[in-house]
């Protein structure tokens, strides 16, 4: 539960200080180039400078997400807090054969990259916060469990 909220109030974070910070941020035009050729449909962009990646945080269609290039233009990820029913089915149906009485996600993040797409879903199963990551043809790629002893 500790995780739960943890991740929660990070994300809620990010995307109150991302915009404040990217107000100072002085964006390279290769960067912002890329960017726009990668997204030209972006609004409500902000950028963040952070150990030599540049961020950039933005609306598209109804979900914000936080796309990252490297100094010399090169996106290298870009990552979107979606719901389920965006999820690919194959990705809820690889979970639920494997958590069964599994209700609902408590985060979901989709990570698109280069080499492709992940997914990172995040619920409670009794007494453990479980965080999944995926590919796109539902292959569990990873697994971590925190458990806590419900007083948390």
């Amino acid at each position: 539960m500790k995780k739960a909220l943890r991740s929660a109030a990070l994300l809620f974070l990010a995307a109150v200080a991302a915009p404040a910070l990217g107000q100072d941020s002085v964006v390279p035009k290769t960067i912002a180039e890329a960017f726009a050729k990668k997204y030209p449909q972006a609004e409500d962009v902000s950028w963040e400078e952070l150990d030599e990646v540049y961020i950039a945080s933005f609306l598209k269609g109804d979900y914000y997400c936080d796309a990252y290039f490297d100094k010399r233009g090169t996106w290298k990820e870009t990552s979107t807090i979606i719901d389920e029913a965006d999820l690919p089915k194959v990705v809820v149906l690889a979970v639920k054969g494997k958590y069964p009485s599994l209700d609902y996600f408590t985060s979901i993040v989709q990570s698109e990259r280069p080499e492709g797409t992940l997914y990172y879903l995040g619920f409670e199963s009794g007494y453990d916060y479980i965080t999944l990551t995926l590919d796109e043809k539902g292959t569990i790629l990873g697994e971590e469990v925190e458990s806590f002893d419900g007083n948390d």
